[in-house]
């Protein structure tokens, strides 16, 4: 799941480059071939009952099945198996795929080539040193809105005492020698 999340993200995010690819598939591939094996691998679960060669509800049809109940999960074994075989084999698919997208065409290479001669490549509009002059950084830079000052701290660092803070001190009710009451103030009006 975590696999296929960071696919998303990635393709999302147009960084799910051919190398990344041929990766994060050759993993997906190993995993799925090795759930295959492992599924199809001998049954040792119950001692009395040993196994040796491929599961009997893989070998076998449902129906055999001593109880009828089990029918059921038997059918839901071969389809998560028939599953695992299925996304192993599209996945080994990629594979080859992702290799062969590694390799940019001519066509790519000139159209790269072209994109990075006229300056409307990617690099063009990402690059720190920027054409603008120092007057324009300025007038972008005096342009943008400012953030108000934090109130207490003018002058210094002082305790920033915010309207927030002063109503809850309000709502604490009145104080005591021994600190603050927990009494709310219009309890008693109300239910006395």
């Amino acid at each position: 799941m975590f696999i296929l999340l960071a696919k998303s993200v990635l393709y999302v995010l147009h960084i799910f480059y051919p190398i990344l690819s041929v990766l994060i598939h050759s993993v997906l591939v190993i995993l799925w071939a090795y759930s295959a094996h492992a599924q199809a691998g001998p049954d040792t679960s119950d001692p009395a009952h040993p196994q040796p060669g491929a599961p009997w509800y893989i070998t076998k049809s449902c129906s055999v099945a001593h109880n009828r109940n089990n029918i059921h999960y038997c059918e839901q074994a071969k389809a998560s198996f028939a599953v695992t075989i299925v996304m192993a084999s599209i996945l080994f698919f990629h594979v080859p795929i992702a290799i062969w997208s590694a390799f940019p065409t001519e066509e790519q290479k000139v159209a790269r080539k072209t994109q990075l001669e006229e300056g409307t490549g990617e690099g063009k509009n990402f690059s720190p040193e920027s054409d603008t002059t120092v007057e324009q950084q300025w007038e972008m830079l005096r342009q943008m809105p400012r953030t108000p000052r934090t109130p207490g701290t003018t002058g210094g660092l002082k305790s920033p005492i915010t309207p927030r803070t002063q109503a809850f001190n309000t709502l604490g009710g009145p104080t005591t020698p021994s600190g603050p009451s927990r009494t709310l103030p219009l309890r008693d009006k109300y239910y006395t």
